[in-house]
């Protein structure tokens, strides 16, 4: 406590976790600047296979000073690492040869015999061998050797004043930045033309895409280089519950854009954007990016019955007493999206690819007008078109970049209201109540303005 108007908490922390290992060491990694698979038996960073970062160091500033006494002007900052984080299995050592095997079969077109001959009496009748394993159609799982934790910035500026009626009201700036996120790359994509298409040589007297690693398939490598960045400003109104109310409000407006996508979210971007050598064509507003969100909840206890301001007597007042009505809201505006060309995937990926998400070329502003969307067409289809160029090295026209950003589109706005309606009895001795409860929810998608329409024509009826 600095002096009676100024309070600093300051602070120092330090973090340290290995990489995770197998207990009996069956873990294969990938260094990709020498292009050689080590185990722990021969790894250049440790029984982990991932060089531990021991300069985690991460400090902590807060401060909060009072103009007067009904105002708190309140600060702070702070460094966050991630010791331990997994992209799904795209990142598990432990899922590689020579200790993990995948051998599948599939059913011919013989009904007269099993498949692969099996038997009960011979087992199943397939390798298991490693050494058998054409490592060329095997993914392998890789993380970089040298990386490092990711770590998150954060720092907030804020005023809070205390207003008539017992109620706050909060005016705040928060702020965070990540570094060394994690991502995912296609590794073994074919290199690439200047032009964005496919290069392909002549290889073992047949033309085909040049792989930078050929003895290898797939590899799906998680590397760290990935940046983040969130500014949000808040507004919140608060009341403390007396004379049976009580309520909360906030509205956000932010605005985030990163380079690392959600890995196992089912809409957004996809883990493995279409060219993996460019790190920069990722960066754009956050799959999880929301422009404005509302939110609020409420308790309202009705002013009848004992204890209340009004019909606090006689048998009416247990009729009318006991009530108390509650909800939640919470509005926001849409997330955004990714246009892709899917046609394009494989010639881009290539034989050997982990899965990538190849974009579409813009034409200009896709968005439409809120009063343009319909179901059918909630953005303009016509500016987008599939990317294709010729192949200097073929001869043909082929797949090839687009120039689409990541996520330049949104999607709907959601509404969600939940209303309850409770009555209390307090009949059934110290500290024993009974409460019956009426819940009603209320989920809205924002709607193309020809529904919205049609649905108030219907209304007015």
């Amino acid at each position: 406590k600095v002096t009676q108007k100024l309070t600093l908490n300051l602070g120092l922390r330090y973090d340290y976790a290995t990489w995770p290992y197998e207990a009996s060491d069956r873990m294969t990694n990938f260094d990709p600047k020498t292009g050689i698979k080590f185990t722990p038996a021969n790894s250049p960073v440790g029984r982990s296979l991932v060089k531990p970062d021991r300069n985690n160091f991460a400090p902590r500033v807060g401060m909060a000073y009072q103009l007067n006494p009904e105002t708190v002007v309140r600060a702070g900052y702070g460094r966050f690492f991630m010791l331990f984080e997994r992209a799904g299995s795209e990142d598990q050592l432990a899922l590689n040869l020579p200790y993990l095997v995948n051998n599948v079969l599939s059913v011919g077109s013989s009904t007269n015999t099993t498949v692969n001959g099996i038997r009960l009496q011979t087992g199943f009748n397939l390798s298991l061998d490693p050494n058998l394993v054409n490592v060329t159609t095997v993914r392998l799982r890789a993380v970089n050797p040298e990386a490092v934790d990711p770590s998150v910035d954060q720092w907030n500026l804020g005023i809070q004043r205390l207003l008539p009626g017992n109620m706050v009201a909060t005016l705040d700036y928060v702020g965070t930045k990540g570094t060394h996120l994690s991502t995912l790359r296609s590794l073994n994509q074919p290199l690439l033309n200047a032009n964005g298409t496919i290069m392909n040589a002549v290889i073992n007297g047949t033309l085909g895409p040049v792989f930078p690693y050929p003895a290898l398939g797939a590899i799906e490598y998680r590397d760290n280089g990935g940046n983040s960045s969130y500014h949000g400003g808040e507004v919140t109104v608060e009341k403390r519950f007396s004379r049976g109310l009580s309520f909360r409000t906030a509205y956000t407006y932010s605005k985030s854009i990163d380079e690392s996508q959600e890995h196992l979210f089912p809409g957004g971007t996809g883990s493995f954007t279409q060219n993996n050598r460019d790190l920069h064509e990722r960066r754009g507003p956050s799959d999880f990016d929301v422009r404005h969100r509302f939110v609020a909840s409420y308790i309202y206890e009705l002013p009848f019955g004992k204890g209340r301001r009004f019909l606090n007597g006689g048998p009416l007042s247990e009729i009318v007493g006991g009530w108390r009505v509650s909800g939640l809201a919470n509005i926001r505006s849409g997330r955004p999206f990714t246009a892709r060309a899917g046609n394009n995937d494989g010639t881009l990926g290539g034989t050997r690819s982990a899965g990538i998400s190849a974009w579409a070329d813009c034409l200009r502003d896709g968005n439409l007008p809120a009063s343009e969307r319909t179901i059918d067409r909630w953005f303009d289809p016509a500016a987008f078109a599939t990317p294709s160029a010729l192949n200097p090295t073929t001869g043909t026209m082929q797949a090839r970049l687009g120039n689409c950003g990541r996520n330049t589109l949104r999607g709907p706005g959601i509404t969600n209201f939940d209303f309850s309606l409770t009555r209390s009895f307090a009949y059934f001795g110290d500290g024993r109540d009974l409460e019956l409860r009426r819940a009603l929810g209320v989920h809205h998608r924002e709607q193309p303005a020809q529904r919205q329409r049609h649905h108030q024509r219907q209304q007015r009826a």
